[in-house]
């Protein structure tokens, strides 16, 4: 790939790092918080094909003298004294340093959090009008949520996975992301979201997406729930039966929030590394 253009180092720039189930992707954002350059490549299995994968992606493609701060979005649970994940939803790596890794490679500040709490954080800051509290829900090859207060992620709910909650399934207590997640949407019917047509197997996906919206909205009562990921990228194909099956799921002691489409649901990870570092950097 090309090296960083003179005209991108007239900015201090920073560098975000979405680590997905199946996907990662780097994201050099300047000082208006505009994505400048990305690449995106295959997760690898193991952390340390990874790690050794990320080092070598960052040097030779966004390193410069410009570069202020890594910001590292994990799908997964993060010790946030050590900036190391813990556990990670569709990876089956534990206690990996991240921090470490990377600040070894570059000493630079890196700063760490899960993948739906940066998203959220981007994407309520995003709002017109804005809301005092925002649930963000991630749909793809799992399922994250992120709770946004006043524009900051609630460190209350900072290490909540609303993926896990538990709903009953042909006889069966299954995990929401095994039941709504785009992984199980490729399994059941053999297509990405981008590719499915079938007007029964929306109305289908988004009922088992209600029931954990649902849930969410009598548990936390937010204003806002933005949808985001690989299937909140099609909410349009599916918001009319997401929005009946809500009404018809909704009990009389909360009212619906309102339920929106992430305004970039590919990129809003990324896009809250930059926020994170702003915040933690600049002040």
């Amino acid at each position: 790939m090309p090296a960083v253009s003179c005209a991108m180092l007239e900015a201090k720039m920073y560098i975000g790092v979405d680590i997905g189930g199946t996907k990662t992707l780097i994201a050099l954002l300047n000082q208006e918080g505009e994505i400048v350059k990305r690449e995106k490549y295959p997760t690898k299995e193991k952390f340390k094909d990874f790690a050794a994968d990320l080092v070598e992606t960052l040097r030779q493609d966004f390193m410069s003298d410009e570069v202020k701060g890594i910001g590292i979005a994990a799908p997964g649970q993060v010790d946030y004294r050590t900036g190391d994940g813990i556990i990670f939803g569709n990876l089956s790596w534990h206690n990996v340093p991240l921090t470490k890794t990377v600040k070894a490679a570059f000493d630079l500040p890196v700063l760490v959090d899960n993948d739906a709490n940066l998203a959220g954080l981007a994407e309520a800051r995003r709002l017109k009008p804005p809301a005092a509290s925002v649930v963000y829900v991630t749909i793809s090859t799992g399922i994250g949520t992120g709770v946004i207060i006043d524009n900051r992620i609630d460190p209350h709910f900072a290490r909540s996975e609303g993926g896990y909650m538990h709903f009953e399934q042909n006889g069966r207590l299954l995990p929401w992301e095994d039941i709504a997640s785009g992984r199980v949407l490729k399994q059941k019917y053999g297509k990405y979201a981008r590719e499915l047509e079938d007007e029964a197997a929306w109305k289908e996906v988004a009922f088992n997406i209600a029931l954990g919206l649902s849930n969410i909205s009598a548990l936390m009562v937010p204003e806002v729930i933005i949808i985001g990921g690989s299937i909140g990228e099609y909410l349009p194909k599916y918001h009319s039966h997401l929005t009946d099956s809500m009404q018809k799921l909704k009990e009389k002691m909360f009212e619906l929030p309102r339920i929106i489409q992430a305004r970039h649901p590919q990129e809003a990870v990324v896009y809250g590394c930059w926020e994170l570092l702003k915040d933690e950097l600049d002040g």
